[in-house]
């Protein structure tokens, strides 16, 4: 097999794998920690941004934080989610993700 074909292989799989991670409640419930995380906090530096522009901050990531929780709840409620993440976690443990070889130097 060709690098190049070596290469596409890894990237398809990985496509697939971050797809169906993404149909999983635990990622959203995830990705909604990191937005809360992300959000302005007292003693944040916060550059030349105005208070005006860090209350939208807040309200856009907490909304944002909020949707993902949201999703999450939809996915955990299918009942197809449990089944999925199954999935996802024997795929990555039977297949996992291959580097390409560092490139030597000329």
């Amino acid at each position: 097999m060709t690098d190049v074909q070596e290469y596409l292989d890894n990237f398809t799989r990985r496509v697939i794998q971050d797809a169906a991670a993404e149909a999983t409640a635990t990622y959203w419930v995830h990705r909604a920690a990191q937005l809360d995380q992300a959000r302005p906090r007292p003693g944040d530096y916060t550059g030349q941004a105005t208070e005006q522009q860090l209350a939208e901050r807040e309200r856009l990531l907490a909304a944002q934080a909020e949707a993902c929780r949201r999703h999450a709840d939809l996915l955990a409620t299918t009942g197809l989610a449990a089944d999925l993440e199954a999935t996802v976690r024997d795929q990555q443990r039977l297949q996992p993700v291959r580097t390409s070889p560092a490139r030597s130097a000329a």
